[in-house]
Protein backbone atom coordinates (compact mmCIF):
# COMPACT_ATOMS: atom_id res chain seq x y z
CA UNK A 1 0.00 0.00 0.00
CA UNK A 2 1.16 3.03 -0.71
CA UNK A 3 1.01 6.31 0.79
CA UNK A 4 -0.09 9.65 -0.45
CA UNK A 5 1.00 13.59 0.46
CA UNK A 6 -2.07 16.47 -0.58
CA UNK A 7 -0.56 19.08 0.99
CA UNK A 8 0.30 19.12 4.34
CA UNK A 9 -1.71 15.60 4.74
CA UNK A 10 -0.79 12.22 3.79
CA UNK A 11 -3.57 9.37 2.68
CA UNK A 12 -2.81 5.58 3.31
CA UNK A 13 -4.20 3.61 0.12
CA UNK A 14 -6.72 0.92 1.36
CA UNK A 15 -7.74 -1.94 0.29
CA UNK A 16 -11.78 -2.30 -0.35
CA UNK A 17 -12.25 -4.50 -2.37
CA UNK A 18 -14.76 -8.14 -1.46
CA UNK A 19 -12.94 -11.23 -1.16
CA UNK A 20 -13.34 -13.57 -4.20
CA UNK A 21 -14.19 -16.55 -1.35
CA UNK A 22 -16.90 -14.86 0.44
CA UNK A 23 -18.88 -17.43 2.75
CA UNK A 24 -22.37 -17.96 1.70
CA UNK A 25 -24.99 -19.65 3.57
CA UNK A 26 -28.32 -21.11 1.74
CA UNK A 27 -31.17 -22.09 4.11
CA UNK A 28 -34.65 -23.83 2.93
CA UNK A 29 -36.01 -24.57 5.96
CA UNK A 30 -34.68 -28.25 6.50
CA UNK A 31 -31.29 -28.25 4.60
CA UNK A 32 -28.39 -25.36 5.71
CA UNK A 33 -25.42 -25.33 3.25
CA UNK A 34 -22.87 -23.09 4.62
CA UNK A 35 -20.13 -22.39 2.06
CA UNK A 36 -16.87 -21.82 3.62
CA UNK A 37 -13.86 -19.06 2.54
CA UNK A 38 -11.89 -22.17 1.35
CA UNK A 39 -15.20 -23.30 -0.96
CA UNK A 40 -16.37 -26.67 1.37
CA UNK A 41 -19.75 -26.89 2.26
CA UNK A 42 -21.00 -27.47 5.51
CA UNK A 43 -24.29 -29.37 4.86
CA UNK A 44 -26.89 -29.29 8.17
CA UNK A 45 -30.20 -31.16 7.92
CA UNK A 46 -32.96 -30.93 10.51
CA UNK A 47 -34.49 -34.21 10.29
CA UNK A 48 -37.23 -35.64 12.61
CA UNK A 49 -34.90 -38.78 13.30
CA UNK A 50 -37.40 -40.97 14.98
CA UNK A 51 -39.33 -40.57 11.37
CA UNK A 52 -36.61 -41.28 9.59
CA UNK A 53 -35.80 -44.41 11.74
CA UNK A 54 -38.93 -45.94 11.61
CA UNK A 55 -38.64 -45.55 7.89
CA UNK A 56 -35.24 -46.72 7.49
CA UNK A 57 -36.64 -49.93 10.39
CA UNK A 58 -39.29 -50.38 7.93
CA UNK A 59 -36.94 -50.61 4.66
CA UNK A 60 -34.61 -53.00 6.64
CA UNK A 61 -37.37 -55.33 7.78
CA UNK A 62 -39.48 -55.58 4.16
CA UNK A 63 -35.57 -56.12 2.57
CA UNK A 64 -35.21 -59.64 5.55
CA UNK A 65 -38.60 -60.62 4.84
CA UNK A 66 -38.30 -60.65 1.18
CA UNK A 67 -34.99 -62.60 1.77
CA UNK A 68 -36.71 -64.52 3.99
CA UNK A 69 -39.32 -65.63 1.50
CA UNK A 70 -36.96 -66.61 -1.07
CA UNK A 71 -34.75 -68.76 1.33
CA UNK A 72 -37.44 -70.67 2.56
CA UNK A 73 -39.06 -70.97 -1.31
CA UNK A 74 -35.19 -72.92 -2.02
CA UNK A 75 -35.75 -74.84 1.13
CA UNK A 76 -39.38 -75.87 0.24
CA UNK A 77 -37.64 -76.68 -3.76
CA UNK A 78 -35.08 -78.29 -2.07
CA UNK A 79 -36.87 -80.70 0.25
CA UNK A 80 -38.86 -81.68 -2.84
CA UNK A 81 -36.13 -82.35 -4.89
CA UNK A 82 -34.96 -84.53 -1.54
CA UNK A 83 -38.55 -86.15 -1.28
CA UNK A 84 -38.18 -87.21 -5.24
CA UNK A 85 -34.84 -88.72 -5.01
CA UNK A 86 -35.66 -90.85 -1.96
CA UNK A 87 -38.97 -92.43 -3.24
CA UNK A 88 -36.93 -92.97 -6.30
CA UNK A 89 -34.21 -94.44 -4.89
CA UNK A 90 -36.27 -96.50 -2.70
CA UNK A 91 -38.38 -97.71 -5.77
CA UNK A 92 -35.78 -99.06 -7.59
CA UNK A 93 -34.30 -100.78 -4.23
CA UNK A 94 -37.86 -102.34 -3.41
CA UNK A 95 -37.56 -103.01 -7.81
CA UNK A 96 -34.57 -104.94 -7.83
CA UNK A 97 -35.47 -106.55 -4.31
CA UNK A 98 -38.44 -107.84 -6.01
CA UNK A 99 -35.68 -109.25 -9.10
CA UNK A 100 -32.90 -110.74 -6.56
CA UNK A 101 -32.48 -114.34 -6.35
CA UNK A 102 -31.46 -115.67 -3.14
CA UNK A 103 -27.93 -116.93 -4.13
CA UNK A 104 -27.86 -113.31 -6.09
CA UNK A 105 -27.94 -111.77 -2.76
CA UNK A 106 -25.77 -113.90 -0.61
CA UNK A 107 -23.19 -113.29 -3.66
CA UNK A 108 -23.28 -109.38 -3.33
CA UNK A 109 -22.97 -109.56 0.74
CA UNK A 110 -26.79 -109.58 1.93
CA UNK A 111 -27.30 -111.35 4.84
CA UNK A 112 -30.02 -113.96 4.84
CA UNK A 113 -32.57 -111.64 7.50
CA UNK A 114 -31.27 -108.35 5.21
CA UNK A 115 -32.37 -110.85 1.96
CA UNK A 116 -35.98 -111.36 3.87
CA UNK A 117 -36.52 -107.78 5.20
CA UNK A 118 -36.13 -106.96 1.30
CA UNK A 119 -38.68 -109.48 0.41
CA UNK A 120 -41.30 -108.54 3.31
CA UNK A 121 -41.16 -104.79 2.26
CA UNK A 122 -41.04 -105.81 -1.88
CA UNK A 123 -44.13 -108.03 -0.74
CA UNK A 124 -45.84 -105.26 1.66
CA UNK A 125 -45.78 -102.61 -1.72
CA UNK A 126 -46.73 -105.01 -4.13
CA UNK A 127 -49.91 -105.67 -1.88
CA UNK A 128 -50.62 -101.88 -1.18
CA UNK A 129 -50.32 -101.11 -5.30
CA UNK A 130 -52.52 -103.77 -6.08
CA UNK A 131 -55.08 -102.51 -2.92
CA UNK A 132 -54.53 -99.16 -4.49
CA UNK A 133 -55.08 -99.70 -8.10
CA UNK A 134 -52.03 -98.05 -9.51
CA UNK A 135 -50.49 -100.69 -11.86
CA UNK A 136 -46.56 -101.49 -13.09
CA UNK A 137 -46.08 -101.63 -16.62
CA UNK A 138 -42.19 -103.67 -16.85
CA UNK A 139 -42.13 -106.75 -18.67
CA UNK A 140 -39.50 -108.92 -16.73
CA UNK A 141 -39.92 -112.70 -16.99
CA UNK A 142 -38.12 -112.76 -13.28
CA UNK A 143 -40.55 -109.96 -12.57
CA UNK A 144 -43.48 -111.90 -13.96
CA UNK A 145 -42.54 -115.06 -11.43
CA UNK A 146 -41.95 -112.93 -8.48
CA UNK A 147 -45.08 -110.73 -8.84
CA UNK A 148 -46.98 -114.31 -9.35
CA UNK A 149 -44.87 -115.58 -6.27
CA UNK A 150 -46.83 -112.84 -4.20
Amino acid sequence: MDNYSIGNRTISQQNLAPSLHMAAIINDGSITVTTTDDGRQIIHENVDSLGNNFRSSALIQTGYQNQFLSSQSNLDSLTKKESNLISTGNSMAIDIGKRLTHDEALYIGLTESEYQALQEVGSIVHATSQHTGSSHSKSSGTYAKEVVAY
